[in-house]
């Protein structure tokens, strides 16, 4: 099942960016974009792919958002140099888990080995949160 067959009838309101910066996910600025510009709250799910979701747990970190999708994500630069260079700060201090735990109502994550799998799970989740707005 295809996520756009899967959610064809629930209305949502979605806004779709490609963030400036892409390839050196700046968090001093993709934060403030994304609350200031696509104004996340409360009633948001993000949805953040690759250092996109680096950027939407560092966001959960210190905002209330509805909930988290992840695909892809990753919490570490593994040591290498150019992912370090590259992903300004996002890795550069731990991560606030439990604060994230408090802030975010529903947290979702896809990677390769389950994306397969997990997929009507994530239309499933996607229902709920939606029946629960």
């Amino acid at each position: 099942i295809g996520l756009k067959k899967g959610l064809k009838f629930i209305t949502v309101r979605c806004l779709y960016c490609i963030f400036i910066f892409l390839v050196t996910a700046r968090e001093q600025i993709w934060l403030p974009f994304i609350q200031e510009k696509l104004k996340c709250d409360e009633e948001t799910v993000i949805i953040g792919h690759s250092s996109g979701a680096a950027a939407a747990m560092r966001y959960a970190e210190t905002h209330k958002v509805f909930g988290l999708i992840l695909v892809g994500a990753y919490t570490s630069d593994l040591g290498d140099e150019n992912e370090r260079e590259r992903v300004v700060r996002y890795f550069s201090r731990p991560w606030e888990r439990e604060q994230m735990r408090r802030n975010v109502g529903t947290l979702f994550s896809l990677n390769e080995d389950t994306s397969r799998t997990q997929f009507p799970e994530l239309i499933d989740t996607v229902r709920k949160l939606r029946v629960a707005a």
